[in-house]
């Protein structure tokens, strides 16, 4: 009898567990938590907004910009983004065309309207200021996950938000950016903080967000900053007249439609 009796309480225990263990899922890997983060970055069919990119010297001297930007949604993490300068009237016209690729680094096109030419953004060229401020050519593109070793580093409370601290070590020689340290808001999974090293460990840059809000139903940085640790410049982004899902033809998003007809106004 006890034999029975204790096979049966086997039994049960094992079937215990299998209802038990889906419930106890494993906790997202950094890989997970990242690839979360960039389908918040980008979310909805496409999104349009005007911008304003303000850039202060190391001096205390100021530049602004302003643009318009575009983006549309291709498969899963890839995007097509178009950045169009309309302000300041010298250089009103010149665009960024940045369209992601899986496995590879973006291809990116620069359109200067004076020569109504576009020439091809070098992939050494990533870490080159975007319009002379503090943002490079790889910000404007998406992280590639598939290009480093990630791990989790703990967690930081950032503004009130609990974040999860992710470190990133590249592995392409190409990327300008050998380690960078990213906290994720737990909640609405947006890189409140990334800290970007160079291949000997300095710190280089800081970006932030400083501020978010709903347009669509989704959670989006209206306010970006990045900070330039070594010359002490820094640059801020804001965005207005955010709309998401709306009609677009997706042709502006080709380098024959920039060479034919500039950017669209």
């Amino acid at each position: 009898m006890t034999r029975i009796s204790l096979s049966a309480l086997a039994v049960a225990f094992a079937i215990g567990l299998l209802v038990v263990a889906p419930c106890l899922a494993e906790p997202p890997s950094a890989e997970e938590w990242l690839a979360r983060s960039q389908n918040a970055r980008f979310p909805g069919r496409n999104m349009i907004a005007d911008f304003t990119l303000e850039i202060v010297k190391p001096d205390g001297s100021t530049v602004e910009r302003k643009g318009r930007s575009v983006r549309t949604t291709r498969d899963h993490d890839l995007a097509d983004r178009l950045f169009v300068i309309t302000e300041p009237r010298s250089i009103a016209g010149m665009a960024l065309l940045s369209k992601d690729v899986a496995g590879a680094a973006a291809d990116q096109w620069l359109y200067l309207p004076a020569y109504r030419r576009v020439r091809r953004v070098a992939v050494h060229g990533a870490g080159d200021a975007f319009v002379g401020s503090d943002f490079y050519y790889a910000d404007l593109a998406r992280v590639r996950i598939e290009a480093g070793r990630h791990s989790i580093q703990g967690e930081e409370i950032i503004a009130g938000r609990p974040c999860i601290l992710l470190e990133s070590r590249n592995d392409d020689p190409l990327l300008p950016y050998g380690r960078t340290v990213t906290a994720l808001d737990k909640d609405n999974v947006l890189p409140l903080r990334v800290q970007y090293y160079d291949r000997k460990g300095v710190l280089i840059k800081v970006g932030t967000i400083e501020a978010v809000e709903s347009h669509g139903g989704y959670p989006t940085p209206i306010s970006l900053s990045m900070r330039n640790e070594a010359t002490q410049s820094r640059s801020r982004l804001v965005l207005d007249e955010v709309s998401y899902d709306t009609d677009l033809d997706e042709s502006i998003f080709t380098v024959e439609r920039l060479e034919e007809q500039g950017p669209p106004q």
